[in-house]
């Protein structure tokens, strides 16, 4: 259960990030 809950928190970190570094790529010139 805890390793669960772990990989559930690093999943969305992941997703976190990758929203981040889409919105950057959007705003680049």
């Amino acid at each position: 259960m805890e390793n669960s809950h772990a990989r559930n928190e690093v999943l969305t970190i992941h997703l976190l990030v990758r929203q981040c570094t889409c919105t950057i790529w959007f705003h680049l010139p």
